[in-house]
Formats: structure tokens, C-alpha cells, sequence
């Protein structure tokens, strides 16, 4: 028979089998959990995101347009309408919801409209302190003609005749002639305060 000693150790031999066994049990069973949160994790819900895409494309593709729409309402809520040159005293903030404009220099615009036929945009020449620089742009904001140092002009100024679309009346000479596909164009330009000659870079 086993004596009192050999009882106790293998008492305690199975006690200790016991655990070692129950930590393996729970130590796999948390491998197994970690490996399924993790296969879990890779599942992609593809429609929601398909929405999200699209919504994206979405934003992107509409952003220039809507920014160009909501400066020409609020240039109308002054008063004037097409053809209208508005001048800022002030460089532009956010309010003015302008995604492509800057903080440092005050800016004057134009909502061109050549329904009732051609239109002259006359651009002041550089001086010894200031110039002009801007663009013609489309609703998308795609330019049509660069006005001022960096235009046409070459900051010497100029008529900007803008025609529109299938125009085939006379034009005189001396003016810079603007061809549309579209009866809509819009005139950003900014004022710079430098000593010439000026960079256009």
C-alpha cells in the first residue's frame, strides 16, 4: 500500500495537472476568440461601402460648381446681377464660401452673361504699385482666359470681348477676343500691392 507520503504528492501532482489543464482550455479558447474578432473584423459591408464612394464622387464632382453658384447668389443679394463687377474691400473670409480663394488679398468679380450678345471687359493696366491677376472660369471652374501680369494683357491692360457661343458678327481690332461655348463665365481677379516688374510665378 502507498504510504500517507506518496497519497499527499500524487494529491497534489493531480491538482497541479488539474490547473495546467484548465489554463490551456482557457488560453485557447481566448486564441480561438481573438482569431474570430479578427476574421470578423476583415467582413466589408460593400454596399455600405459603394454609398459611401459615390457620395464622395459625388461631393467631388459638384463642390466647384456649387462654391461658383453660391458666390453668384450672394453677389446678387447686393444688388446689380450679370455683368456686374463687385469689388471687396477686404480680403475674403470663410463666409464667402469660396473653396479656391485666399485670405491675403482683396478680390473683384463678375458673373458674365453673353445672352444679349457680346461683352467687353475692360482691364486696367499695372502700375508702379499694384497689379492684377485672374482668370475667366467656367462654372467648373476650368479657365477660359488669364486677365492681367499673368494674362493677355501682360499687365499692360486690355478689352476682353467675350462672345458668345456661334457668334459671327464683326470684331474690331484691339480688343482681346474671348471665344464661349457657353453663354455663362465668371471673372476673378485680385489686386497686388508689389513693386514691378511683376512675377508671375
Amino acid at each position: 500500500m502507498p504510504t500517507e507520503e506518496e497519497v499527499k504528492m500524487k494529491k497534489r501532482l493531480t491538482a497541479i495537472l488539474s490547473i495546467i489543464t484548465f489554463l490551456l482550455i482557457v488560453s485557447c479558447s481566448a486564441k480561438e476568440q481573438k482569431e474570430r474578432n479578427i476574421s470578423d473584423s476583415k467582413v466589408i459591408d460593400w454596399e455600405y461601402q459603394i454609398a459611401y464612394q459615390r457620395g464622395i464622387e459625388a461631393m467631388n464632382w459638384a463642390i466647384l460648381a456649387v462654391s461658383i453658384m453660391s458666390m453668384r447668389k450672394a453677389n446678387f443679394s447686393l444688388g446689380g446681377g450679370y455683368n456686374t463687377v463687385y469689388w471687396m474691400l477686404k480680403p475674403p473670409t470663410a463666409l464667402q464660401e469660396a473653396i479656391t480663394a485666399n485670405n491675403q488679398t482683396p478680390y473683384a468679380s463678375i458673373n458674365l452673361s453673353t445672352k444679349s450678345g457680346p461683352v467687353v471687359l475692360d482691364v486696367p493696366p499695372a502700375s508702379k504699385r499694384t497689379a492684377i491677376f485672374g482668370s475667366a472660369i467656367n462654372v467648373w471652374q476650368v479657365p477660359i482666359a488669364d486677365i492681367g501680369a499673368a494674362g493677355s494683357d501682360k499687365g499692360k491692360g486690355g478689352k476682353y470681348l467675350f462672345l458668345p457661343p456661334g457668334y459671327e458678327g464683326e470684331v474690331s481690332k484691339g480688343y482681346i477676343v474671348v471665344q464661349r461655348l457657353h453663354r455663362g463665365a465668371y471673372g476673378y481677379v485680385r489686386r497686388f500691392y508689389c513693386p514691378a516688374p511683376y512675377s508671375i510665378r
